[in-house]
C-alpha cells in the first residue's frame, strides 16, 4: 500500500485525535470482546518499546481543524486494543523495511451511542466524522 491509517473508536474523545505514539504495552482496564484482561504485558516480547507514527500528523490535524472539525494530536492510543493495531502495524513495517506513512486516528462516539449513556458523553455527527477522514485522506494523498 501507499499509506495505512487505522481507524479507532474513543467513546471519551471529544474531537478527531490523531495519534503519535504506539506502546509496546498492554493494559487492558475492561476485557476485550472475547473477554480477556491482559496487563502489564509487552505486544512483541523483543520490540522497541515504542514506534512513532509516520504520518504527517500535524499536517493532517491542521486540514481537519480547517475544515471546520474539532481535532487534536494525541501523545498515545493508550494501552488498549487500538494501540496494540497501531504498534503491531508500525513493527511489521518496520520489519519489513517499508517506509510508508502509517498511524491511527481515534474518533469519538455518534449521538446515538452517546445517547444511551450517563449525561456528558461526547460525540460527534457522523457526517462530521466523514468529512474528517475524507480531509485526512485527500491531505495525505496529496502528500505522497
Amino acid at each position: 500500500p501507499d499509506s495505512v491509517i487505522c481507524f479507532g473508536e474513543a467513546g471519551v474523545r471529544t474531537s478527531v485525535f490523531i495519534e503519535r505514539v504506539a506502546v509496546n504495552l498492554l493494559d487492558f482496564r475492561l476485557a476485550d470482546n472475547g473477554g480477556t484482561v491482559v496487563q502489564d504485558e509487552p505486544i512483541v516480547a523483543d520490540g522497541p518499546a515504542a514506534y512513532f507514527t509516520t504520518l504527517p500528523v500535524r499536517a493532517l490535524q491542521q486540514a481537519v481543524a480547517a475544515a471546520g472539525i474539532p481535532a487534536e494530536l494525541s501523545l498515545s492510543a493508550g494501552a488498549f486494543l487500538c494501540n496494540q493495531v497501531t504498534y503491531e502495524l508500525l513493527h511489521f513495517l518496520a520489519q519489513q523495511q517499508w517506509p510508508i506513512p502509517a498511524g491511527f486516528v481515534h474518533l469519538p462516539f455518534l449521538p446515538e451511542q452517546a445517547a444511551s449513556l450517563p449525561p456528558k458523553y461526547p460525540s460527534m455527527a457522523l457526517d462530521s466524522m466523514v468529512t474528517a477522514v475524507s480531509t485526512i485522506l485527500r491531505t495525505l494523498h496529496t502528500q505522497l
